[in-house]
């Protein structure tokens, strides 16, 4: 009910219920696909998407490699090559050939991710800065550094400098 008295919408038991132990598939959902191709090299896939049907759709250069016998899933993949769940925006390289851009993400799984074929001399790599508990992880490094750590000498602190004063 709102502020005026009128019905402002409808929580049924199922709403409720998928708040706390996430959604629940019945005849009434719609089925979305768990891989689409957005363009030439490039697809969107559901992290549930079991690895068999992606590597179907992308093709013979998609294997899961050294994966195949720990998981069955892209999500399952990433999350066993960085060893942790990756973050919204995360680029991993999972693959060889491939970029893993997560789209999203919450704190216990990958949800959605972005598939790339990274073509020979053509590599593609944007990513946020990385994340502080990254070791081993297979993470693609950003293209922005900051000054220092592009090599050049970072500006010395104001407040080391004496003051000037001007007198009149």
């Amino acid at each position: 009910i709102d502020e005026y008295g009128g019905t402002d919408g409808l929580v049924s038991l199922e709403d409720i219920v998928e708040m706390v132990v996430g959604d629940i598939e019945d005849e009434h959902d719609d089925d979305e696909p768990m891989v689409t191709r957005t363009e030439d090299g490039v697809f969107v896939v559901d992290a549930r998407a079991e690895i068999d049907q992606v590597a179907r759709m992308i093709g013979s250069g998609f294997s899961a490699g050294e994966h195949e016998e720990d998981v069955d899933t892209v999500g399952g993949m990433i999350f066993n090559t960085l060893g942790r769940v990756p973050v919204r925006g995360e680029v991993v390289q999972a693959i060889p050939g491939f970029e893993f851009h997560v789209l999203d993400a919450d704190p216990r799984r990958v949800k959605r991710v972005r598939i790339v074929q990274v073509r020979a001399g053509h590599g593609r790599r944007r990513a946020p800065q990385k994340p502080a508990n990254t070791a081993g992880a297979a993470t693609l490094p950003t293209e922005q550094q900051a000054p220092a750590e592009q090599g050049a000498e970072a500006l010395p602190d104001m407040a080391d400098t004496p003051a000037r004063s001007q007198t009149g």
